[in-house]
């Protein structure tokens, strides 16, 4: 039988244990030493491959389970973290499975399993993940769990779910906690098709296999298929490349622009997209807030400080900012509609300062200034209230914008900071019928970050290379920040879209909204056609057909015109 054990993890605000090769569940890693020197990561020698991990993070929970792939090996460690570079150890991490609900910590530590708990301490069992309080026991990272411990978080799940963690009475354990959950919740990580019935002959394990598991993790194409088939079964219609690249666009940056006619179905879009993965507005996941042209500075999102009562005026997008970073475990998404009735710029500068960040740990929002803190200072008042919010991870912001003589135009600052999809047209004869067939499933952050990539695909460097050549002529730049989102793009369409495909979208998304001006950029329209067409990037080719058009008429063009 495999060894258990348990990864005692922070993962909050930590983009190595979020993102990559190093994400919780993919890999075990650690420092060879403590910083006193001492050896207290010596269980990661000892780990094997079939071992089974429980992953107990923030302090809080147990929210899933790994097999190891490989014994330890040494490596340099990870840069940017807590520990930073130097002689560490890693263990590779397959098969991760998440649970649903987690098994929380005060559903272990408590007065119901003290006697139990503190047995297996008297019993001469050492370095266990708790200490004789029933408390977490300090400067412990991976520790074993004996089979009597597994037996306890296995009454403990029980007691909550109704199911057991692990069937023990194999030879192989049988991870069946995931198999009661018949519920679209409890679904959210299930692709229901390959969930075994329990009352089933077990089949002969494989050599390699850890455990034998009864549910298999959603693949990110499972759960595409799933957002269509949602969306359809509302009654609404969008081409399979419209909601792969509204995907890929929210993994690549937390703000996209939807961009068109009124009445496209551009917040409907974003509505349906949190809504079939379990984030409503019955559930406080999903905020539709309406700009309005008066708009015009951040106190409309922000709210602001009441200098005669001393107390700070909320807005609803920062309360739902601040419930985004209470509750990690769940995505939030926020939808700015008609999001260019006022200068965007005026109200929503914060935000894109804020969103020049790559990590979302720096994505810092100043809500009281020094002078404010000062006069509060002075007058002996506190705020329930920071000074600061960061917008996290799970926060995903959408903004709609109509192109019409109503609205105001996007200016540079904040095309560079989104994706741009356009919708001017509504194919009628595809709408399907509405049904209620099919159900929402509750996909936890955690598992949507999982299907990000932080390493950029750089296949297309030297074409891009060659673009910002050609818009040179025409005193047009091509920014590092925008060349570097797209290959961030390219990387996390991989298996979704063609390289070919998402190249072309991202040209079309990212580069052509820059274009404008008088027969000075002539040049480079006709020399940009001219490669599209070479590559057969036949978007970005006809968009810049209709450019050339426009130029020759009128004299001046730009994107949205």
């Amino acid at each position: 039988m495999p060894n258990f054990w348990i990864e005692k993890t922070l993962v909050r605000r930590r983009d190595d244990r979020i993102h990559g090769e190093y994400a919780l569940g993919k890999a075990l890693w650690s420092p060879q030493k403590g910083k006193d020197g001492a050896d207290i990561y010596h269980f990661m020698r000892e780990v094997e491959p079939g071992d089974i991990v429980l992953h107990f993070i923030d302090n809080a929970e147990i929210t899933g389970v790994s097999t190891v792939q490989s014994k330890m090996e040494e490596f340099g460690g990870v840069a940017n973290t807590q520990w930073g570079e130097g002689p560490s150890y890693l263990v590779r991490l397959r098969d991760f499975v998440p649970l649903n609900p987690p098994l929380k910590r005060d559903m272990i530590l408590n007065e119901r399993y003290k006697s139990r708990l503190q047995g297996l301490i008297n019993s001469g069992i050492k370095n266990l993940f708790y200490n004789r309080e029933l408390n977490l026991r300090q400067g412990s990272y991976l520790t074993p769990a004996p089979r009597t411990l597994i037996e306890i978080l296995n009454d403990a799940y029980r007691e909550e779910t109704g199911s057991l963690l692990f069937d023990l009475n194999r030879e192989i354990p049988t991870l069946v906690a995931l198999q009661a959950l018949s519920t679209p919740l409890g679904a959210h990580i299930i692709d229901s098709r390959v969930i075994e019935n329990s009352s089933s002959e077990p089949s002969d394990p494989s050599e390699d296999s850890a455990f034998e598991m009864k549910s298999a993790p959603m693949t990110e194409k499972a759960l595409l298929d799933h957002i269509k088939q949602y969306i359809e079964a509302k009654g609404y219609y969008f081409d399979e490349e419209t909601i792969y690249n509204y995907h890929i666009c929210l993994k690549t940056r937390p703000f996209v622009i939807l961009a068109g006619v009124s009445g496209t179905g551009k917040s409907k879009l974003s509505q349906l997209y949190a809504e079939a993965i379990g984030y409503t507005r019955k559930n406080d996941h999903y905020l539709r807030l309406p700009v309005r042209p008066s708009w015009d500075d951040d106190r409309y999102l922000l709210g602001y400080l009441n200098t005669i009562t001393n107390e700070y005026v909320t807005e609803s997008a920062l309360e739902f900012l601040i419930q985004a970073q209470r509750d990690e475990h769940s995505l939030f998404f926020l939808c700015l509609d008609e999001m260019n009735l006022a200068h965007v710029e005026y109200y929503f500068s914060q935000f894109l300062s804020a969103l020049e960040e790559e990590h979302p740990q720096d994505r810092e929002i100043i809500l009281l200034g020094r002078k404010a803190q000062e006069v509060l200072t002075s007058k002996k008042k506190t705020l329930d209230m920071p000074s600061s919010i960061t917008i996290p991870a799970n926060f995903l912001l959408a903004g709609t914008i109509n192109v019409d003589e109503t609205t105001q135009p996007l200016s540079d600052k904040v095309m560079d900071r989104a994706n741009t999809i356009e919708f001017f047209t509504v194919n009628l004869e595809k709408i399907p019928s509405k049904s209620q067939t099919r159900e929402p499933m509750r996909v936890s952050a955690h598992i949507w970050q999982s299907y990000q990539s932080s390493e950029p695909d750089t296949s297309y460097r030297a074409l891009l290379i060659e673009i910002s050549q050609i818009l040179l002529k025409g005193d047009i730049g091509l920014g590092y920040r925008v060349a570097r989102e797209i290959e961030m793009y390219l990387a996390n369409s991989k298996d979704i879209l063609t390289p070919e495909v998402a190249f072309d979208l991202q040209v079309k998304q990212r580069i052509l909204p820059h274009i404008r001006g008088t027969e000075v950029i002539k040049e480079s329209l006709d020399d940009l056609l001219g490669l599209m067409e070479k590559y057969n990037f036949v978007r970005s080719a006809k968009r810049l057909q209709k450019m050339q058009e426009r130029l020759r008429r009128d004299g001046y063009v730009n994107f949205w015109q």
